[in-house]
């Protein structure tokens, strides 16, 4: 499975997740198929990612510190998450990415056989006008 489509996917679950409050990790890869085969160290490092962006947020929970008392990190989407999930997520952004670059291969291409056409015109000009090449 496409590690974006994965990571998209834990943030499309955290956002309908966080309707109804913040939720912990077992929340999170509870209802979450594709989570189900991947590593709990790949876990990890997928929620840290994640935080790192700025698309979700950790923090403690209080109301849980008599049931873990470790305390439990609980995880919400930011808005910058939201708005991140609406424009596409990461497969959104690398399609994004591929299109815009391939857009610039055209666009390079066409300067380079546009410059060959001027060549040629000016060429021809100095020949038969100028009787130059003679």
């Amino acid at each position: 499975m496409n590690p974006l489509l994965i990571i998209d996917e834990v943030l499309m679950v955290l956002n309908i997740l966080s309707a109804s409050g913040h939720k912990s990790k077992a929340d999170i890869y509870a209802v979450n198929d594709y989570m189900k085969g991947v590593t709990e160290p790949d876990k990890h490092a997928i929620l840290n990612k994640l935080v790192k962006d700025g698309l979700i947020e950790v923090k403690q929970s209080i109301h849980e510190i008599n049931k873990y008392p470790d305390g439990l990190q609980i995880y919400l989407i930011t808005f910058e998450g939201v708005l991140f999930l609406k424009q596409g997520g990461y497969s959104g952004e690398k399609r994004r990415k591929t299109i815009l670059t391939n857009l610039r291969l055209v666009e390079t291409w066409l300067i380079a056989i546009g410059a060959a056409a001027a060549a040629v015109y000016y060429l021809t000009q100095l020949y038969w006008e100028h009787h130059w090449f003679h």
